[in-house]
Parts: C-alpha cells; structure tokens; sequence
C-alpha cells in the first residue's frame, strides 16, 4: 500500500513539474539589435520590449502546458523590413538562459552551433 501512495505521488509530481511555466533568460551578443523572437506554437513576437538590443537580455516566459520542443525564430531589421536573422530547435523545458551570437548560442553555458 506505500508503494502505490508514494508512486502515486511521486506520478503527480512529476505531472505538476510538467505544467509549469517556462522562464528563459536571453542575452543578445550579436553585433546588431534583433527585432523579433518567435516560436513554433505561438502568435506574435515574444520580446517583452518588440526588441532585444546588443547586449541587452530579456525574460521570456512560456505558460503552462507549452509543448517543449520548439522551434526559435529570431528576425532583425533590415530597411526597415524585418528579416529571419536565426532559427534553430530548442528545448525550452530544460532552458535557462540563452546567449545568442552571430555563428552559436550557448544554451546553459553548453555551445551550439544553428545548423545543429
């Protein structure tokens, strides 16, 4: 009987971590502002600010229930037209902070290239 409660438990936990909201910190280190951060899923632009200068960060929350693997789009500006500047899969379930530069990221310190 104390292993079906405490499996049981242990079941739901694991459950309500699942449903939590998702909070990434990201950092632009590019030599450019970037204009927009998009994400399979969702409608509109995620920026809190509509934009990200260079060496600035920004929270981003996910709600609960949000699918984990998603796909990244991150535009910039280009005469005055907003261009895809980089686009790559993400695991947002297990992101904490995400530091983009023009050729990586680094996704909780690890370094990835986009085309990985």
């Amino acid at each position: 009987m104390k292993k079906i409660g405490l499996s049981t438990i242990l079941v739901l936990f694991v459950a309500l971590l699942s449903f939590s909201q998702t909070t990434i910190t990201i950092t632009n280190k590019t030599s450019e502002d970037l204009y927009g951060l998009y994400t399979s899923g969702t409608s509109g632009d995620l920026l809190p600010e509509d934009l990200l200068e260079v060496s600035t960060s920004a929270d981003i929350t996910y709600p609960e229930g949000y699918d984990c693997e998603v796909v990244i789009t991150i535009t910039r500006d280009v005469e005055g037209e907003e261009e895809i500047a980089y686009t790559f899969e993400l695991d947002i379930c297990e992101a904490e902070t995400l530091v983009i530069y023009e050729s990586y990221y680094l996704l909780n310190g690890t370094k990835f290239r986009y085309d990985e």
